[in-house]
Order: C-alpha cells, then sequence, then structure tokens
C-alpha cells in the first residue's frame, strides 16, 4: 500500500471533507426557512447560474427535483444567459465566492431583464448587491475553497425549494441521510492502509491510471464531482460520462491489442433505480472491456432514499480523491494552475 502523509494536507482538506454531515445538519434547515420567509410560486424553468464547485449542486438539485419539481432546473455554467429565459422563469445565482465574474454578469443581466432572483452566496459582491436590490440572498459560511462548501451550498439550495413547497422532502428522508453521511464520513476518515477500507480498492487501481468515471441515472452528477474531485485535490487529469450514451460512442474505444487498456481504469457508479436495462449495459460494458484487456470496478449506490445515496457516494468519492493526493505526495487544497490562469487573464 502508498504511504499517505497528512502533513502533506496544510490547509486541513481532511477536516473540511469529513464537516460533510455538519454542513447538511445546518444547511437543510436554513434553506428551508429561507423559502418559507421568501415565498415565490413556481417557475416554468429554474436556472442555476455558476462555476465550478458553485455550478455541481444545480446538477445534484436537478437529479433530486427531476421526479419531484413541476418545472427543470436548467444548470447554466457561463457569463450571459440564454435568449430564451424570461420572466416565467426564475435564477438561482450562486457563487461561493461572491465574485464569481460569470455569475456576477448574469445576475445583472437576469436583473435588468425582471426574472426573479434568489442569491446564494458567502458574501463578496453578490451578497450586497442582491440586498441592495432587495433580492432574496442565502448566505453559507465562507473561507475555503468552494468545492469543501458543496454540502452547504447543495442543502441550502434544495432547503429552499422544499420551503417553497416545490418539492417534496419528507422529514424521514432528511433524517436518513443525515445517518447515512454521517456512516460514510466514519468508513473512509481513516487512512486506507487496509484492504478493508472502501477506497484501498480503488487507490491501488488507479495508481497508475486515467480514471473514467461513468454514472447512471441520479450517479451522472456524482461522476462528475469524483473526476473534478481528483482534478483539484489529487492534481490528476480524469474523465466522466454517462451510460448508457457511452455504449454508442466510447465503447468502441475498448478493443484488444491497444495500449489503452493499460492506462485507464473504468469506475461505474450505479444508481439502483435505473432502469434493468441500463444495469445490464453495465455489467456487459465492463465485461467487454475486461476482455480487452481493461481493468474496472461497479460501484453501486446504497441507502434507503435517493439523497441518501446522491451524498454518500459523494463523500466516499471526496475521501478517495483525498487519500489518492497523499498517496500522489500532493496538498490537496492548492490549485496553482487554476490561480496562475486567473492571474494571466486579470493581466
Amino acid at each position: 500500500m502508498p504511504h499517505f502523509d497528512r502533513n502533506l494536507d496544510k490547509s486541513d482538506m481532511y477536516g473540511k471533507i469529513a464537516d460533510w454531515p455538519e454542513q447538511v445538519a445546518r444547511s437543510l434547515p436554513n434553506g428551508i426557512e429561507a423559502g418559507k420567509t421568501h415565498v415565490a410560486s413556481a417557475p416554468r424553468c429554474l436556472v442555476w447560474a455558476g462555476m465550478g464547485g458553485s455550478a455541481i449542486g444545480g446538477d445534484f438539485a436537478a437529479a433530486i427535483a427531476q421526479s419531484r419539481a413541476s418545472f427543470p432546473i436548467l444548470v447554466h455554467r457561463g457569463g450571459h444567459l440564454p435568449a430564451w429565459v424570461g420572466k416565467e422563469d426564475r435564477g438561482l445565482l450562486v457563487s461561493f465566492s461572491g465574485n464569481t465574474a460569470e455569475t456576477v454578469d448574469a445576475a445583472e443581466a437576469a436583473a435588468n431583464r425582471g426574472i426573479g432572483l434568489d442569491l446564494l452566496t458567502s458574501g463578496g459582491k453578490l451578497g450586497p448587491w442582491g440586498e441592495q436590490q432587495q433580492i432574496p440572498v442565502v448566505k453559507v459560511p465562507g473561507g475555503r475553497p468552494p468545492r469543501s462548501a458543496l454540502g452547504d451550498l447543495f442543502s441550502s439550495s434544495l432547503g429552499l425549494l422544499a420551503g417553497r413547497g416545490w418539492i417534496d422532502l419528507p422529514q424521514h428522508e432528511m433524517d436518513e441521510t443525515l445517518t447515512a453521511i454521517r456512516e460514510a464520513t466514519n468508513a473512509n476518515r481513516d487512512e486506507p492502509s487496509s484492504s478493508n477500507h472502501p477506497c484501498a480498492p480503488l487507490v491501488e487501481l488507479l495508481d497508475d491510471r486515467l480514471p473514467m468515471i461513468y454514472g447512471t441515472g441520479s450517479m451522472l452528477p456524482v461522476a462528475r464531482r469524483w473526476a473534478n474531485q481528483i482534478n483539484e485535490n489529487s492534481k490528476r487529469p480524469a474523465h466522466w460520462g454517462e451510460l448508457p450514451e457511452m455504449n454508442h460512442n466510447e465503447v468502441v474505444a475498448y478493443l484488444e491489442g491497444t495500449p489503452w487498456g493499460e492506462r485507464s481504469a473504468l469506475l461505474f457508479l450505479v444508481d439502483p433505480d435505473s432502469p434493468a436495462d441500463v444495469r445490464k449495459r453495465v455489467d456487459v460494458t465492463l465485461s467487454l472491456a475486461e476482455r480487452a484487456g481493461w481493468k474496472g470496478q461497479i460501484i453501486h449506490a446504497t441507502g434507503g432514499t435517493p439523497l441518501a445515496r446522491l451524498l454518500t457516494m459523494t463523500i466516499f468519492g471526496d475521501w478517495l480523491s483525498y487519500w489518492i493526493a497523499l498517496a500522489e505526495g500532493v496538498d490537496p487544497t492548492p490549485i496553482p494552475t487554476i490561480d496562475a490562469l486567473k492571474a494571466a487573464l486579470e493581466s
């Protein structure tokens, strides 16, 4: 097994990942209260505008709302809003820092069109601007990387939708989710130095291979989150995609005698609510890949409710990216390439 040196973690990403359950515990009720306070009618479409760690919560919210809301949630990653967004719709503008240029631009554009808005932020420019415009502002604690605030951002937004009566979120589902994510945190917070640790087989599998992560159903945004966390925490490339879509293109690469199988590892994150034919596709796809010399693993989401499954699998991926980072000998928190990119753009 590799060596996991916690001394590399100079900004305590460990503590931020371990804080997941407490983020959900405080932000779900806060969001519900905000929804009851700031009453609004259900929109034609809810446009979630954000970037990076402030956008992924919209993918999660869309996955949960798909079977519960009377409207779609569209995640908009970028500045200018699509031309079709109008007064029948509503914007949820999410910027953890409050200073994300694309999100501030989208907020101002939406306000100019007379589109109803909610803002979700820790402060920055967006919070005071919203208060001045008399726009509802839901605040979360700041002072950390946006990727480590997903528990607060997603739970606040989900609570907001529930508090307004736009989606059904029973108390038993919230209670079970909190229990499940606390158990997931406890199961993964010790270093994976034995084969019994949930992360250990995946750390070994991904040691020198490119992670190619695929989700079914509600696990699609989780696959994206796993890849993004491996990017930022582990400082490694990672690919994510959707099944069954990848059966119509990417699966063609599974040919014997090519070097790609030796360089990559397939991870399939399976939603148990996926149709039976999709679940069968996972088994057949991995079988074809293994026959061509690829390695992979199927990971079934567990939990009694969709919300519990979504968040426990997310927490598992966060811990996996953390332990891979330490195995690689890197500090999980710094993002020097993004910092250099921003500096170059600002200059």
